[in-house]
């Protein structure tokens, strides 16, 4: 459904022609063509899934899991999200104006993820926060431009397109820009503040970077200078990105019950649910992409290739479970049955994304052990690398990785049970268990339900029984066969509903 250029077009449209309503009410909804620039912008995550995991690899600790889901809720909330909103409403030509926008929306992406490192907290010394938070202010700012002109020159049902843009500018502002602005300012503001003192007699920079890792760990003092001054942290930027998740649905949940309640068909324009289908299984490839590269680029040792392939067919089996769990017609999909759970659906998939990614970077540090282990290295020195990191033990450091893959993929089996509870409903789904011939289906109860459970408590607490690589990798690699195999045989216990045609479709 791509704009074609008119033989009769005139001039000044090759400069700003308008965007147009991709359909409307009634219409039958055709997934659109392949665009290659979605793909093409899709490329810029498998970069912040890498950077993002290099991020845990440093220091696997909740402190940098927390940097993680900041940093991966602003990208996501920020660029992905606005875009698919956008995208699965309305169609923009190729002019000019536009192009010109998407080159620079993809700039500010450039620059967020590369600004995606280990040591984003010491935000008075170092540009990456100010940067990261300064490039998805811009973005918004972009989607600002896209709102407004969508009100003033956009083709389509004119009278519903301003309204819906004027609900969709008020829910920006309240949500993804009422925490991108303090962010951008209070991080600005630590850091030229810190720099201006440098500039009047300030500590010089050469001198506070030398042997700064090792005397801020050692607790001492450098030149006089307290280490809590020379390694500054400030964590509230980054929180305030991490909050985005909590204001962002909430306000979107609000706004629609704001509206008028008269004719939903007054107020909303429908969304291409093919489209959303197909770019939301876009974005969860890459996210097992990231695992996939983690575990393929690593260094090989002799000892290390049966948690090599328990990685490889674990991911794999991910895969499968996930879009085995997914639902293939529009009609069946959370954002075709209600608003509510459209927008429960996309706040499980930011938390499913940041357990997708940890698990990845959880595979490749448990195959980095046995180089570790064969350098004789048992404190663990630096795992981000021989630049910078955090030192551990031996046990300390298995210990943390442990926790992180066995919470990270028990999140993962919780993520996907939710998101089908999102596209069937709690009352169908407890429908499903309750037979009005049979009564209580216990049988399935035992065999899936309670089975399901279980793996997720286990998987949760497996750093209790191990934390040997191998060993993890391989009760990881069970439970995720486990998963496929009680989904498989969940329909035969657990038989689908007829189904109910929907006509809502989320505006």
């Amino acid at each position: 459904m791509d704009i074609k250029s008119s033989p009769e077009r005139h001039w000044y449209l090759y400069f700003l022609d308008p965007p147009r309503q991709r359909q409307k009410w009634g219409d039958s909804q055709v997934l659109p063509h392949v665009n290659w620039g979605d793909l093409f912008f899709d490329v810029f995550y498998v970069a912040a899934a890498f950077n993002l995991s290099a991020i845990i690899k440093s220091d696997p600790s909740l402190l940098s899991l927390l940097y993680v889901m900041g940093c991966l809720f602003a990208i996501f909330h920020n660029f992905w999200q606005q875009k698919i909103l956008y995208d699965s409403r309305f169609q923009t030509p190729d002019d000019i104006f536009h192009v010109g926008l998407e080159i620079f929306q993809l700039v500010c992406l450039a620059t967020a993820i590369l600004h995606i490192r280990p040591d984003m907290s010491n935000v008075n010394e170092r540009v990456e926060m100010f940067a990261f938070c300064l490039a998805n202010l811009l973005t918004l700012l972009i989607s600002v431009i896209r709102i407004i002109e969508t009100r003033l020159i956009c083709v389509g049902q004119t009278e519903v397109v301003r309204y819906v843009a004027a609900t969709d500018l008020f829910v920006l502002i309240f949500s993804n820009l009422i925490v991108m602005i303090p962010a951008t300012l209070l991080s600005g503001e630590l850091y030229f503040k810190n720099h201006d003192s440098n500039d009047h007699g300030g500590y010089d920079d050469d001198e506070i970077d030398n042997d700064r890792h090792d005397r801020y760990l050692a607790g001492v003092e450098y030149s006089g200078i307290p280490s809590s001054e020379i390694y500054s942290v400030n964590h509230l930027p980054i929180i305030l990105c991490f909050s985005i998740i909590f204001i962002f649905y909430p306000m979107h949940y609000l706004i629609s019950h704001l509206r008028r309640q008269d004719d939903i068909k007054k107020v909303t324009i429908p969304m291409n649910i093919d489209l959303i289908i197909h770019r939301s299984g876009e974005w969860v490839m890459l996210m097992l992409g990231e695992s996939i590269l983690s575990i393929l680029i690593v260094d090989i040792h002799e000892e290390f290739y049966k948690t090599f392939y328990m990685g490889i067919i674990s991911v794999v089996l991910l895969q499968f479970l996930h879009f085995k769990s997914q639902p293939h017609d529009a009609d069946d999909h959370a954002m075709r049955k209600s608003r509510l759970r459209g927008l429960f659906f996309s706040f499980v998939i930011s938390w499913y994304s940041v357990a997708l990614i940890v698990v990845g970077v959880c595979y490749k540090m448990l195959l980095t052990e046995y180089s570790y282990e064969d350098n004789h290295d048992l404190n663990g020195r630096y795992l981000g690398g021989d630049s910078g990191g955090v030192s551990y033990t031996r046990d300390e450091r298995r210990t943390r990785i442990t926790n992180l893959f066995g919470g990270s993929l028990a999140i993962i089996f919780a993520c996907l049970d939710l998101m089908n509870i999102a596209h069937n409903g709690l009352g169908e789904s407890m429908q499903r268990c309750n037979c009005n011939k049979e009564g209580i289906r216990f049988k399935g109860i035992f065999f899936v339900i309670m089975p399901r459970i279980g793996i997720i408590a286990v998987t949760a607490m497996v750093s209790l029984y191990t934390t040997t690589p191998e060993y993890v990798a391989s009760l990881g690699f069970v439970a995720i066969v486990t998963q496929v195999i009680i989904r498989l045989i969940g329909n035969y216990f657990f038989p689908k509903m007829k189904k109910i045609a929907h006509e809502y479709d989320v505006g």
